[in-house]
């Protein structure tokens, strides 16, 4: 819906812990809408303790539309929701 009415993330990652998408308001400050990527502490704490989390802390970027494309088509939230996918 944002975007329908031009409103367009500036930057878009995938941290491990939570999927991000970052944008500005009127006035230039940073809004951050996110959703947490685990069920559990206990995977949160397993992922942290990850090489994956050892060699790249911040994340990678991913393409939105192209998540949402894979949602819609019915790509289950769990494989979304992995780095990379």
């Amino acid at each position: 819906r944002l975007k329908e009415e031009g409103i367009v993330p500036f930057w878009t990652v995938n941290h491990g812990p939570t999927t991000s998408l970052y944008y500005r308001d009127l006035d230039g400050n940073g809004v951050e809408l996110q959703v947490d990527n685990f069920q559990t502490e206990a995977e949160l704490k397993g992922w942290m303790m990850s090489e994956t989390f050892n060699n790249n802390q911040i994340g990678m970027e991913f393409d939105p539309d192209l998540l949402l494309q894979r949602y819609l088509r019915g790509d289950p939230i769990a494989v979304l929701q992995k780095q990379g996918a």
